[in-house]
């Protein structure tokens, strides 16, 4: 698969990877992978494993054409060779107290799906973001993270630090399950 340079996909390895901007064409394909990586590994938050409450504000063709219609966002598929392995989403207009204010750039999601997984693709992706971000003048991402799990070791892994606690802000959400860390990384 090459980059198609011209439709604004940023290339990750030589091999095919890139990112793909959403267009409302893709929608489809974008709800699908983001739900399915969703489900692949968050399903033990929620009471019973479902992730409904999640979705069904996050991931749904409304919020999602919502927030392409707001500059600040980007939308990617993430795609590789064998297909779409997941979705990125960033937002240039959040900022985190104290953290490159006015020059961070906030890291929403990197949802992939579990048979991508372990393969090198999550450092790709930030890496990607990491180059998008110095290109609109940014000094600084931030993202939140399970204070359980492996997310936590790989973003430590990648570079960056505990900034300050949070809270996954949904009410059904299991309370053990709750704890968040905000991280960040200077570029």
């Amino acid at each position: 698969m090459s980059p198609l340079k011209s439709h604004g996909n940023v290339p990750l390895t030589p091999d095919g990877l890139l990112l793909e901007p959403l267009e409302r064409k893709t929608l489809p394909v974008f709800l699908e992978a983001g739900r399915r990586a969703y489900t692949d590994h968050y399903c033990h938050l929620w009471p019973g494993g479902d992730p409904e409450p999640y979705l069904g504000r996050n991931l749904v063709p409304g919020v999602v054409l919502g927030e392409l219609a707001n500059p600040a966002y980007r939308h990617w598929l993430v795609k590789t060779a064998s297909g779409v392995a997941g979705i990125c989403v960033i937002s240039t207009d959040k900022e985190y107290p104290g953290f490159h204010e006015g020059k961070s750039l906030f890291i929403d999601k990197v949802y992939l799906i579990r048979a991508f997984t372990g393969q090198g693709i999550g450092s790709a992706v930030l890496g990607a973001v990491r180059e998008f971000a110095r290109q609109s003048a940014k000094s600084g991402v931030w993202l939140k993270a399970m204070q359980k799990g492996p997310a936590l070791r790989f973003y430590q892994k990648e570079g960056f630090r505990i900034l300050g606690e949070s809270t996954i802000p949904y009410p059904e959400v299991l309370p053990a399950q709750k704890p968040m860390w905000t991280m960040g990384q200077d570029l």
